[in-house]
């Protein structure tokens, strides 16, 4: 072992390098865990799109033909019921990708968004209106009267496309950015095509998408089969950015104290 690395361990500037990373992995994760929260605040966005503010565009589909694939041990077909294109707020978002059941991994995605009335008056910053997701659900509660939300401009979205730069594109999105979905409303029936059984997957499976912005409870969520999808702006983005960075040079810290460890057992220092 070179003695250039015996004498540098043993050295001030080592023991000075050394806590200076420490120093540097304090601030890294305290700006880590700030920027985790504050990406997401929906809050926040004081910048509302006019494409946001629109209804949502629904028209006849040109191809009434349906949608099969086979995928996670069932056979799935979808109806398509309407062309479907949505613009709105991010308020919330939940991945299902480590759910049980096989649906929840084909439809790992569901976005809860607002748009319209509920954006012009910038209800939404009201710090008691929340919205949270629960079971395929979207709630939101308040208790200052004063707020005015508009239910039919809200929607809990399942999400679904077979393109994999699309999964991408809805996976990157965060609550607080306005993004439009460009897809189909869809009726889905899922039909075992394997023998094994459990309690999380049944024989069969059928989801009814909603086709009208007037109804709530069990059955409301619009079940879109995702054509395209754009985030036009991101809520936060140098959150975005300090979270991703920070996030990175914590792991390269990681790995340099790893590094380090190594070779000082090597050296016996």
């Amino acid at each position: 072992m070179p003695n250039f690395l015996v004498g540098f361990f043993g050295s001030n500037f080592y023991w000075m390098f050394k806590s200076g990373l420490r120093w540097a992995c304090l601030v890294l994760a305290l700006l880590l865990v700030y920027s985790h929260f504050a990406k997401e605040n929906y809050r926040g966005v004081d910048y509302i799109r006019a494409e946001s503010l629109q209804n949502p565009a629904q028209f006849p589909v040109t191809d009434k033909g349906k949608i099969s694939f086979t995928g996670r041990g069932y056979a799935y077909e979808m109806e398509p019921l309407y062309e479907y294109q949505l613009t709105g707020l991010i308020v919330s978002k939940i991945s299902y990708g480590f759910s049980p059941e096989k649906l929840d991994q084909t439809f790992p995605l569901d976005l809860c968004m607002i748009w319209g009335d509920n954006l012009s008056p910038q209800v939404y910053r009201n710090p008691d209106l929340a919205f949270k997701q629960d079971m395929r659900f979207c709630f939101y509660n308040y208790s200052d009267t004063s707020i005015k939300i508009n239910a039919k401009q809200l929607a809990n979205n399942h999400l679904l496309s077979p393109n994999k730069a699309v999964l991408q594109k809805m996976k990157a999105a965060s609550v607080g950015d306005q993004v439009v979905i460009y897809g189909k409303l869809v009726n889905l029936t899922a039909k075992k095509t394997d023998a094994n059984t459990d309690i999380f997957n049944p024989d069969q499976m059928v989801w009814k998408s909603s086709t009208n912005r007037d109804d709530n409870g069990a059955g409301a969520c619009e079940v879109i089969y995702v054509d395209e999808f754009k985030i036009l702006e991101h809520g936060h983005p140098m959150l975005k950015a300090v979270h991703y960075h920070s996030s990175r040079a914590l792991i390269g810290i990681g790995m340099l104290f790893v590094g380090i460890f190594i070779l000082r057992t090597l050296i016996g220092a």
